[in-house]
């Protein structure tokens, strides 16, 4: 097994275990998902997997699909877990995503490069996923410990294994700039979550990484 598949497998076990912490936090009561979010998350990680297949199976394409994988997780507890309403960040995530697909299908047709309009669906759907990073932010300042440490620790060390994994892959011709694209977001967003938390738990006293504490 060479370093690339090594770290690729890493990153797609870790994607994978941080569910579990998550899962806990939300039966716990302390992370509450919101329906259309997660539905708008998992449309906009189906059009990047797609994108990212198109130019090359990388290893952000597997984390990309490891994530589908938990979002499906996450949306068998809605029902019961979940919150309803939709903000309006969540509009401008699903138009960014409709864009995605239909440039993506513009392209291909009008100028017969599939590659091209599927590095364009990658870039906008990353997008959208920031800005609803954005809104998850925005939520856990005004919610401190809203979110689970442990769980958005694990997604740092997957896409950080992904990356170095990408970097690698790179140097001997197996992955693209695009590639970098989607782990490059889940690595800044997941660090920017435990860092504020971090800082959270130290203002109230609360210790270890072990799930969050809602703190209206």
């Amino acid at each position: 097994m060479n370093l690339t598949a090594a770290l690729t497998i890493g990153a797609a076990v870790f994607g994978l275990v941080q569910v579990i912490p998550y899962v806990r936090s939300i039966l716990k009561g302390h992370t509450k998902p919101s329906r259309v979010a997660c539905l708008i998350w998992l449309l906009m990680d189906c059009v990047t997997f797609a994108g990212l297949v198109a130019v090359g199976f990388s290893g952000a394409a597997w984390l990309t699909l490891v994530f589908i994988i938990t979002q499906l997780v996450v949306i068998g507890l809605l029902p019961k877990y979940g919150v309803g309403g939709k903000s309006r960040f969540d509009l401008i995530c699903f138009a960014i995503g409709i864009c995605a697909i239909i440039g993506w299908v513009i392209i291909q047709q009008k100028f017969g490069q599939a590659r091209y309009g599927a590095m364009f669906a990658v870039v906008l759907t990353t997008t959208a996923v920031a800005v609803a990073n954005v809104n998850m932010l925005r939520k856990l300042i005004r919610l401190p410990l809203s979110e689970d440490v442990l769980a958005w620790a694990l997604t740092i060390v997957a896409g950080g294994l992904t990356i170095i994994g990408l970097v690698v892959g790179h140097s001997q011709g197996r992955s693209q700039w695009i590639d970098f694209v989607p782990p490059s977001l889940t690595f800044f967003t997941s660090s920017l979550v435990v860092g504020i938390q971090m800082v959270q738990k130290r203002r109230l006293g609360v210790s270890g990484l072990d799930g969050g504490a809602h703190v209206a």
